[in-house]
């Protein structure tokens, strides 16, 4: 699932004054006597969440709002009788969503409203066990969050703290039908530690590994089963290039490490001026053993080779695959194919020695008799 970050901000106050019959300058808010605080949590309502394929869905799910302006209202009269307009407040959300504003006060006793600038974020939909999002979603309505009863007249006093949190909600929603069914398919290839024939030649029952790489035919690359992969389509308006919908599902691979994905996607998908695009994503990373053969010349036997093995711990990366299109074939049936997912290797252990084996720049692989090698140096 995918969910925006928002850029975190520190908390800043500042103090707007709009025309009225009585300059803010004649009002002298910082000298009055005393302070009261409005503070809280500024939460927004993401849509729906799922955390994982097929899972529950949680409805209406909220995260705190990082880097938003929260303003606090307060009519001039507060301050000085027969004044009009309103004197604002303003503080930025830090990383968590909270925010604090300190209000010069009086011995009077003055009323505030609290409100969240609108802003624009990603909402998330769940529709047919598929993720759909709605880039730059407008959130625009305020209203009380948990614990708070309203956000309008409520009563400052000096050295008093109000709490007031907020909640924030986009009535964006999707405006056309899904109802267009596509079939997307693709594969995951690693490099991979494979027979060395050579080696393989002075023993029958035994190999060498060497790393294969994607993009090399004499070493094609070992595919990987069982491997979470994250679909997603992006329907894209030419005109403006802004994204309307990005939309993901879940695939697991298999003992090919193949893999498909359903989808199904929003009636305009094949509209002309409309562009959208597929890529695959593999997020997690695997860590994996396998059984590293190597040669050492017998001492006793000149020319002659035993065979020994040591298990070696490889992770592999995340990676991304390029795009590709929808077109007018695809509606016919036909699925689309997504670019092979490459995955790389690296060692768990960057600085193990793994003895047996040396990779030349060039790719060629070798028999080193008793001289183990750097894998971080001679792989990466």
């Amino acid at each position: 699932m995918k969910h925006l970050t928002f850029t975190a901000g520190l908390f800043a106050i500042a103090a707007m004054a709009v025309s009225c019959q009585k300059e803010q300058s004649e009002l002298h808010l910082d000298t009055l006597p005393s302070t009261a605080v409005i503070t809280g949590t500024v939460k927004y309502e993401v849509g729906d969440y799922q955390a994982e394929a097929g899972g529950a869905i949680i409805s209406n799910y909220q995260l705190p709002v990082a880097g938003q302006t929260v303003m606090v209202t307060i009519p001039t009269s507060g301050y000085a009788d027969g004044a009009s307009g309103n004197q604002y407040f303003e503080a930025v959300t830090d990383d968590n969503g909270n925010y604090r504003i300190e209000i010069p006060i009086s011995s009077r006793q003055l009323t505030a409203s609290v409100d969240v600038i609108p802003f624009y974020t990603t909402k998330t939909l769940v529709r047919d066990n598929a993720v759909v999002d709605i880039p730059n979603a407008l959130y625009n309505n305020t209203e009380a969050g948990e614990n708070t009863t309203s956000i309008n007249n409520i009563s400052l006093e000096q050295k008093k703290i109000e709490v007031v949190n907020l909640l924030v909600k986009s009535d964006n929603e999707l405006p056309v039908a899904f109802d267009q069914e596509v079939e997307v398919t693709g594969e995951v290839r690693v490099q991979a530690w494979i027979e060395n024939e050579e080696a393989k030649g002075k023993d029958s029952d035994a190999y060498i590994g060497v790393p294969g790489y994607y993009n090399n035919t004499d070493y094609p690359g070992e595919s990987l089963a069982d491997y979470p992969v994250t679909v997603t389509a992006k329907i894209v308006n030419n005109k403006d290039n802004k994204t309307l919908y990005e939309i993901s599902v879940t695939a697991t691979t298999d003992r090919d490490g193949k893999y498909t994905a359903n989808m199904t996607l929003p009636t305009n998908c094949y509209d002309n001026g409309i562009t959208t695009s597929f890529t695959a994503k593999a997020d997690a990373s695997l860590v994996k053993n396998f059984e590293h053969w190597y040669a050492i010349e017998d001492t006793r036997n000149p020319g002659d080779y035993n065979w020994e093995s040591v298990d070696v711990e490889v992770i592999y990366n995340g990676a991304t695959s390029s795009p590709a299109n929808l077109g007018s074939k695809h509606k016919l049936g036909v699925a689309v194919k997504i670019p092979a997912l490459d995955i790389s290797t690296e060692p768990a252990d960057a600085d193990a020695e793994i003895p047996g084996v040396n990779v030349f720049e060039d790719g060629n692989d070798d028999i080193v008799k008793n001289d183990p090698f750097k894998w971080a140096n001679s792989l990466i």
